[in-house]
């Protein structure tokens, strides 16, 4: 071999350990550059770019040794961590005990001046704002139950002493309203009339004065067969004095339970509305409950319609409640699921401006199922609820499209 030849080889060996070495500082550095990243984004103050008093030390830490310090500085921001949780906790139940403290002389001041006026009102030094609706099952931050006391809106009410000055009538109404639910003033009265012997009249008055008495609270609403509907659900005293009446828990209100299904209370409320409709039109096992209304559909996918109904033993019907809001892609997917349950759908709007704008969104539909050469087939019944109301939607030509 020559001395070219060797020279040549001794060059390509050269180049290839500079090309390995060259790949292997690349590694090493983005290594490096990794391991900063991390101590940067999840040590604490003992890794800084720039520290007061000389050069940052951890620059200095090779590669090993800055992956310890990242462990060992995390195992301490955890345990550290751990000590505020339990400091925390110590002070929590810290407060809980003042809270009971302040509870019971809050109490024992209360009882001396009503002994002192000579009055057996109710205890609260002033009537505090009525308590808003909540959604939520949990309780709120300014409920406290401690020995049979509850503070709400800033005051304490003794809750054997409300339970003491509530008429039977009273009681029967918030028996009703925690075991059912109802949120209707015409299913919570007509389902005490069914229990005792009272007038229609009477129970106003007596939710009337349940409601100054913050026991139940009332929201009113606009739907759109019935103005001013009055909703009303149990208070946080309300539930208390129920518990104490029951021994149970009172169920969730109709009215939250509906708007926690459903996006609006004005959606909600047309859903409950024409439901009740069809069992006047003498359909069946009328059922508005999103839990119970869950079908299975091919693709792992659901089909979850706001109302299904039986109008024959042998045929159950589907029902949309809508008011317009649905995008294109959203709506023509609720449709395609419907289509793999039923041939027929029904959809029901509050007034005629809503159902022309669903004719037209269902059009639009139809004109992709053409183009796309689907194989779906669904006739759309599309009314208001006026029109299902007078059974105009089955007869009304205009309230037809047929898809496929």
């Amino acid at each position: 071999m020559n001395n070219d030849s060797l020279i040549m080889q001794y060059d390509a060996q050269i180049n290839r350990i500079e090309k390995e070495y060259r790949e292997a500082q690349s590694r090493a550095k983005s290594l490096r550059k990794n391991l900063e990243t991390i101590a940067e984004k999840t040590c604490n103050f003992k890794y800084a770019i720039k520290q007061l008093g000389g050069p940052n030390e951890i620059f200095k830490m090779s590669d090993g040794q800055l992956r310890d310090f990242i462990i060992t500085n995390i195992i301490e921001q955890k345990q550290e961590f751990m000590q505020n949780i339990r400091e925390l906790q110590q002070l929590y139940l810290e407060c809980q005990r003042e809270n009971q403290e302040l509870a019971s002389k809050v109490l024992s001041l209360q009882e001396a001046l009503e002994r002192n006026e000579g009055n057996n009102k109710i205890l609260h030094a002033s009537t505090p704002p009525p308590p808003t609706f909540s959604n939520s099952e949990e309780p709120s931050q300014d409920k406290a139950v401690v020995d049979d006391k509850l503070i709400m809106g800033g005051e304490v009410y003794d809750i054997a002493r409300v339970v003491q000055r509530l008429t039977v009538y009273q009681e029967e109404i918030v028996k009703v309203m925690g075991e059912k639910g109802y949120s209707e003033t015409a299913e919570i009265f007509g389902e005490v009339m069914k229990r005792i012997d009272i007038q229609e009249t009477t129970l106003k008055n007596e939710m009337r004065n349940l409601s100054e008495k913050l026991v139940v609270e009332s929201e009113s609403i606009s739907t759109f067969l019935r103005r001013n509907l009055s909703l009303y659900r149990l208070t946080q005293l309300g539930e208390a004095v129920y518990k104490r009446l029951t021994e149970k828990t009172p169920v969730k209100a109709q009215r939250d339970k509906l708007e926690s299904q459903h996006s609006t209370l004005e959606h909600a409320y047309l859903i409950k509305d024409t439901a009740s409709i069809l069992e006047t039109l003498g359909y069946t096992n009328v059922t508005y409950d999103s839990k119970d209304n869950q079908i299975q559909v091919a693709g792992g996918n659901r089909y979850v319609p706001d109302i299904s109904a039986d109008f024959s033993p042998t045929v159950k019907t589907y029902w949309e409640c809508e008011l317009g809001h649905h995008k294109d892609a959203d709506f023509f997917e609720k449709l395609q699921k419907a289509a793999k349950v039923t041939d027929t759908l029904y959809v029901i709007t509050p007034r005629k401006e809503v159902s022309d704008k669903m004719k037209k969104q269902i059009g639009r539909y139809k004109a992709s199922v053409v183009t796309k050469q689907m194989k779906t087939q669904l006739i759309v019944f599309v009314g208001t609820i006026s029109q299902l109301k007078t059974r105009q939607l089955f007869s009304n030509k205009d309230c037809q499209i047929k898809i496929g």
